[in-house]
């Protein structure tokens, strides 16, 4: 991260799309098949996991620098997952593609 300072940051997760289980086999090759396809944009993409909230159990996922945030979030979306994590020097920011749980009242 130091060489890259001052660019934008995305985590995101090719693990459980739409929080249904797939298993550790699935989701690892999940996260490879991601690796290589943000490499093959000219980005770079490094193997990590989260361990944001004690309450979330850790998932394996990509940190990716060098890709546009429309990109990220859209391989967020194609991925299936609801949230992906944008930060920079600065700051951190979770970005949900679609609201969380049932907004209409009843």
């Amino acid at each position: 991260m130091r060489h890259h300072s001052g660019a934008p940051w995305f985590f995101l997760t090719a693990h459980d799309p739409h929080g249904e289980p797939l298993g550790y086999e699935e989701n690892a090759k999940r996260t490879r098949q991601t690796v290589e396809y943000v490499r093959l944009l000219g980005c770079k993409a490094v193997m990590r996991q989260n361990r944001g909230s004690p309450a979330w159990l850790p998932l394996g996922g990509v940190l990716i620098i060098g890709i546009a945030d429309r990109d990220a979030r859209l391989l967020g979306r194609n991925l299936g997952q609801n949230a992906i994590i944008v930060g920079s020097a600065d700051s951190c920011t979770v970005l949900y593609d679609r609201p969380i749980g049932n907004s209409q009242q009843a």
